[in-house]
Formats: structure tokens, C-alpha cells, sequence
């Protein structure tokens, strides 16, 4: 049997050559490059996606070493952004990847511009008011996304489908901002991070090799090693997916 960087990939049922083919073509977006934002992307590059936009407008902290593996001391002691910074390491770990970074936070006046002309958006941000920009904005361009949150030994993760429910279905309204707790305040595992970029990175890699993946919450929680998914429906009263959308 020829060895090939993806050989291990394509064995895998549901892969195969053509799904790998499908996803060397396909275009991704990871909205925030923490300790999500880095798992995720480690994950999706090594796989053989053919590109990658990269956006967090942050500078590494010394605290980000414990979880963020694309970020080393030397990011931090240069106050490289974290973009970059994964950039570079994205780079070297395949070079068959184009990879953009973009130094910016996601808003209400860019996010149309940086999330357009891809085929999925990734989520690696730590907060509800930029999941939900992203829901809306993915929403109203018809591009597929999938959410993940982690917070102490706990996370979650939900696809948001282009015909599916959305985040407002699966989770309610926004949550008002400082009303939800931090991992500054409960901290979090950099295991639980890996579980749910690695759940994250699987509902993309069926997407984009062709599958269909169920509109479900799946909720981990790996201190108590419990593990549950909950289908969610589309909310007909839906400020976000309403009206036909």
C-alpha cells in the first residue's frame, strides 16, 4: 500500500478518497483562536482542508499556555497575535493548506466581510455575543456553522445547519452581556476543550465530505464522564430562522 499524508484519513468509512478530495476543496472559517479556536484548527488543517481563514483580534497571555496549542512562550513574550501565531504553526504542520489570518474582531460591521466565501464556519470564540453574530450573519448568507463552548469540565457543541435550527432554537434568546459565566471565573480543562473541538471537527469533516449530520446538542461533561444529545427543532417563532429562512 503507497503512503500518502492522508492515507490514515481516507480509510476511514465515510471518508475515502472522495470525501478527501471534497474536503482539500473546501473552505473553512474558525471564528476565534483561544483554546477552541487552536484545537479546532490543528484538527481541520492536519486534515487536509484546502483553506483556512484564522480571526481573533487577541494577543497570547501567559495564562493561554495551559490550553492553546497553537500558542507558545515566545508568541507570548512577543505579543504575537494569536492569529498569527497559528498561523505559523498551521503552516509548517502542512504546507498544502492556504491559511489567512485576520487580526480583527468580529462585529456587526465586518462580519458579512469575513465570513463570506467560505463553506463553514467553525467556532473557537469564549462568548454568547459573538456566537450569536455569527448565527445571524451565517443565517442570512446560508453558510453552515457549527457552535462549541467549554467552561470548566463541561462544554457543548450544536451544528446550525443552512435549512436546520438555529443557535436561538437550540439555546434561546442571547443571554445579556456579563450574565454568563467566564473561564476566568470557573476556569476549564484543556481535555474538555480537546473533546469538543475534536466533536466540532468530526460534524465538519462529515458536512464536507458530503454526509448529513442531525440537528443535535451534544453535552459533555468529562469530570462526571457523562455524556448526552439532545435533538433540537426549529422554533416556527424563531427571531433569526423565522419566516421561511
Amino acid at each position: 500500500m503507497t503512503e500518502s499524508r492522508y492515507n490514515r484519513q481516507e480509510l476511514v468509512k465515510g471518508v475515502g478518497v472522495e470525501g478527501q478530495r471534497r474536503l482539500q476543496e473546501a473552505r473553512v472559517a474558525v471564528v476565534g483562536v483561544g483554546a477552541l479556536g487552536c484545537a479546532v484548527s490543528d484538527q481541520i488543517v492536519r486534515g487536509g482542508v484546502g483553506y483556512l481563514r484564522l480571526i481573533d483580534p487577541d494577543i497570547p497571555e501567559i495564562s493561554n499556555l495551559q490550553r492553546q496549542v497553537l500558542i507558545d512562550e515566545r508568541d507570548v513574550e512577543r505579543r504575537t497575535p494569536k492569529a498569527r501565531a497559528a498561523a505559523a504553526k498551521l503552516a509548517v504542520a502542512n504546507s498544502e493548506v492556504e491559511i489567512e489570518a485576520h487580526v480583527d474582531r468580529l462585529d456587526e460591521g465586518n462580519a458579512a466581510s469575513l465570513l463570506d466565501g467560505v463553506d463553514l464556519v467553525l467556532d473557537g470564540t469564549d462568548n454568547f455575543e459573538a456566537r450569536y453574530l455569527i448565527n445571524r450573519t451565517c443565517r442570512q448568507m446560508g453558510t453552515p456553522w457549527i457552535f462549541g463552548g467549554v467552561l470548566g469540565s463541561s462544554g457543548m457543541s450544536f451544528p446550525v445547519l443552512s435549512n436546520g435550527p438555529c443557535l436561538h432554537c437550540a439555546l434561546g434568546p442571547e443571554p445579556p452581556v456579563g450574565k454568563t459565566p467566564t473561564t476566568a471565573q470557573m476556569g476549564v480543562l484543556c481535555s474538555i476543550v480537546a473533546t469538543i473541538a475534536s466533536i466540532e471537527v468530526v460534524r465538519a469533516l462529515r458536512l464536507l465530505c458530503g454526509h448529513n449530520v442531525e440537528s443535535e446538542l451534544v453535552v459533555v461533561d468529562l469530570w462526571n464522564e457523562t455524556m448526552r444529545t439532545v435533538a433540537v427543532d426549529r422554533d416556527p417563532r424563531c427571531p433569526v430562522c423565522s419566516n421561511g429562512r
